[in-house]
């Protein structure tokens, strides 16, 4: 049997237990910006001709 009580009856509290390492945001290959830190999109070759057809536009409408 364990001793759970002092002399006069109250119940003994021992020290809480602690974590050495904090809790998991999620796994790597499912939360953004876990695996590797946040980056800016830096755009495509595939966006190209969509800026272009863009730029011209404007500058059609600036023309007239």
């Amino acid at each position: 049997m364990y001793d759970t009580r002092d002399e006069q009856g109250n119940v003994k509290v021992g020290l809480k237990p602690f974590y050495t390492s904090g809790m998991k945001k999620g796994k790597g290959n499912t939360t953004a910006g876990l695996l590797f830190s946040a980056y800016n999109y830096q755009g495509s070759p595939f966006d190209n001709q969509k800026d272009m057809n863009k730029n011209e536009k404007l500058n059609h409408k600036a023309k007239i």
